[in-house]
């Protein structure tokens, strides 16, 4: 099926969808253990108890060598458990309800796939209806382990990468009858959709690393730093990379971090202020690389109309600005180069913080 990679969000219609999906979305290697759960957001983690693999949310990446990157299994989660897969089936169900008249009857898909950029290299992994989708389970099976042929080809060019999608696609052209001015109508409209990164070696650089003992020494850290963001250089040419870890590295306490992220067997957090910390963490990090953004003497020459420049994390960013429905692309940019505060109160909203913040209010003694 053909999909147009709009730079605005299409339909706004969906918005409950969007935000539930991209909540949820997982991509990791190897297996998801039981009970645990990733931090929401774009930070990468290792799996607790597995010597290698990565993790990565909606908009992250998942980091593999070179290896791993060619033969490792590779999944695909809707949540961590068969309440959060209700849940996002439900708020899908109940938007194609409002939109369509019926959820059944609704002229939706759901469309995984794996893509290379550079080669334009599309493999498409799963294409179901909304009522076939809702029958399967929230765990998905991208690639298998070991050398094979039948391996999606984008996860066969470690020296590339690849993005997967997870995309609300419409499956045919809406009838005049059901066209509305200002919502897509064309079969391959997207709806809604998250995406996760695949790198060999390479990644964001938002992977934090433990804040220990040494890293405290090296820096001149006290004992109650929880989190610091090292900037290396002069940070000329940061808003055109994709490699954040050319120019900076995430440290967080790996005590606190472990406790905030650990589950129990029901996927729940064992800690109530677990969630909320992570993201509050996430969000003191982009502060940091916003930051150097405002100090890039390339920002100026910064186009989002570039084919190249869209590869960067700083499209990344403006895109979610603009799927957020706050404002466009072009006009975030102007609001980073001359307003990076205002640009940071834009990533709040992005990342939810006033819910986050109010979870930890509501925790009781």
């Amino acid at each position: 099926m053909a999909y147009e990679k709009r730079g605005l969000r299409p339909f706004d219609a969906l918005d409950r969808t969007q935000a539930k999906l991209r909540q949820m979305v997982r991509v990791q290697s190897p297996p998801i253990p039981d009970g645990f759960q990733p931090p929401l957001g774009l930070l990468g983690v290792t799996l607790v108890g597995v010597s290698k693999g990565s993790i990565a949310a909606h908009g992250g990446t998942l980091l593999l060598d070179r290896d791993e990157y060619m033969s490792a299994p590779v999944g695909l989660y809707f949540g961590v458990n068969d309440d959060d897969w209700l849940d996002l089936t439900n708020t899908v169900g109940y938007e194609l309800d409002e939109v369509f008249g019926s959820r059944s009857t609704a002229p939706v898909n759901v469309v995984v796939t794996v893509a290379n950029a550079r080669l334009k290299q599309v493999h498409q992994v799963i294409n179901l209806s909304f009522n076939d989708w809702v029958n399967e389970s929230w765990r998905h099976r991208l690639a298998k382990g070991g050398d094979n042929k039948n391996r999606p080809r984008p996860l066969r060019m470690p020296d590339d990468g690849c993005t997967i999608w997870v995309q609300f696609l419409l499956n045919s052209d809406l009838p005049r009858s059901q066209r509305v001015l200002g919502r897509p109508w064309r079969k391959g409209s997207w709806l809604a959709r998250a995406e996760v990164r695949v790198s060999a070696g390479r990644g964001t650089g938002l992977a934090p690393r433990p804040l220990n003992s040494e890293t405290r020494a090296r820096f001149g850290l006290g004992k109650y730093t929880s989190t610091f963001v090292e900037m290396r250089g002069d940070l000329s040419g940061l808003c055109m990379t994709t490699d954040l870890s050319q120019f900076l590295t995430v440290y967080i306490d790996d005590e606190l971090l472990h406790g905030a992220a650990e589950m129990n067997d029901r996927g729940d957090h064992v800690r109530g202020a677990g969630a909320a910390l992570i993201g509050r963490w996430v969000m003191d990090t982009y502060r940091a690389l916003i930051y150097g953004y405002s100090r890039d003497d390339q920002l100026d020459d910064f186009d989002p109309a570039i084919d190249e420049h869209k590869q960067t994390y700083l499209y990344s960013l403006l895109s979610q600005i603009e799927d957020a429905n706050l404002v466009g692309i072009d006009e975030a940019l102007l609001i980073l180069r001359d307003n990076p505060t205002q640009f940071a109160g834009l990533i709040e909203h992005v990342l939810a913080m006033k819910a986050s913040d109010q979870s930890l209010l509501e925790l009781r003694r």
